[in-house]
């Protein structure tokens, strides 16, 4: 049989065939553990924006998939500024990897699908996580055994998400089928948060996003300045043996302030990575979940189960964006 254009290449052929003999094995679910299940203990830990920083101080690419990362500065044609993938470089590419997009909007498409699904339960929430999960893994297997890109470290943040991600139910950590929906919904957060707004804003964001009760958490910090003695009775220096009138509240209260002051402090960085911000995809991503928090924070979406209402929201948001309304110069109320 003939076949248009020229022969191929034997290193193009082997890589094709090595491409079809995973596709069977993970088919059958018997693909082989990759070196990236081995031990991680003494591996270099990075927060998600040193992959950046370290990237623009060495004139290196580096790229992280599933909290792994790798040193791709040898396909720099494929992962350089200007490039087809040239948004997986110098952060956590893990959901733009396993949805196949490539920018924000897009990713946002498919955040908004998984919401969906999650809050229909059943099977079908299953089945696109479980085919994001797969793909995740396929890219690992990639980036783990190419010759070209050594792996220098890990991101301990998404490497806890990864194994709520991961397919293989008997690895250790990892989440079974039913949380997979949820784990890739914080993952797909995570990466429209970007690498600019601090690890431990973007955890508190992420949660407030899902919380069940976040339009009460987004008041607490008022609640917490509107009650300053509550926090100070059980330290009061001119009564060291009265007791507190209430002592089982003082728990709650010790938890609360804490937790408020988080949720002010990740509020701040949001707007503040914001507001620097370039105009351009990044932007996009920030101005998406500024907005899903402003609306979980309203009083209509304090109503109703909580992944429906994150559902619906995350839909209203991508209405917005697609026709524009989510203009780069508003003011987000985020509390």
């Amino acid at each position: 049989l003939s076949r248009a254009g020229p022969p191929r290449r034997p290193r193009h052929r082997l890589a094709a065939g090595a491409e079809r003999a995973l596709a069977v094995h993970m088919l059958l679910g018997t693909e082989e553990r990759t070196r990236a299940q081995e031990d991680e203990s003494s591996a270099s830990a990075f927060d998600e924006l040193d992959i950046a920083k370290l990237g623009a101080s060495t004139g290196s690419l580096y790229l992280s998939i599933l909290g792994r990362v790798y040193d791709v500065s040898r396909g720099s044609r494929f992962y350089g500024p200007g490039a087809s993938y040239a948004a997986f470089a110098g952060r956590d590419a893990s959901a733009l990897l396993c949805t196949g997009c490539v920018t924000n909007r897009c990713l946002l498409t498919s955040v908004t699908k998984a919401a969906a699904a999650l809050a229909r339960g059943g099977e079908r929430q299953h089945a696109a996580t479980r085919t994001c999960a797969l793909e995740a893994e396929r890219w690992l297997e990639f980036f783990e055994t190419h010759d070209k890109y050594p792996f220098i470290g890990l991101v301990q943040s998404h490497r806890a998400l990864a194994r709520a991600l991961s397919p293989r139910p008997g690895e250790a950590g990892s989440a079974d089928e039913s949380e997979r929906p949820l784990a890739f919904l914080r993952l797909g957060l995570h990466a429209l948060l970007g690498p600019r707004v601090p690890t431990h804003s973007r955890e508190v964001l992420v949660e407030l996003v899902l919380a069940d009760a976040a339009p009460a958490s987004l008041s607490e910090p008022a609640a917490a300045e509107s009650e300053p003695a509550t926090g100070r009775e059980s330290t009061e220096p001119a009564e060291p043996v009265e007791p507190a009138d209430e002592p089982a509240d003082e728990p709650a209260a010790a938890r609360r302030e804490p937790r408020a002051e988080a949720e002010r402090e990740a509020r701040e960085d949001l707007l503040d990575v914001l507001q620097a911000a370039e105009a351009g995809d990044g932007r996009v991503g920030l101005r998406v979940v500024a907005r899903v928090l402003e609306l979980r924070g309203s009083a209509d979406a304090a109503r109703g189960p909580a992944y429906p209402r994150v559902a619906a929201v995350l839909a209203e948001v991508s209405a917005e964006l697609a026709i524009g309304s989510l203009d780069a110069n508003r003011y987000f109320r985020l509390g």
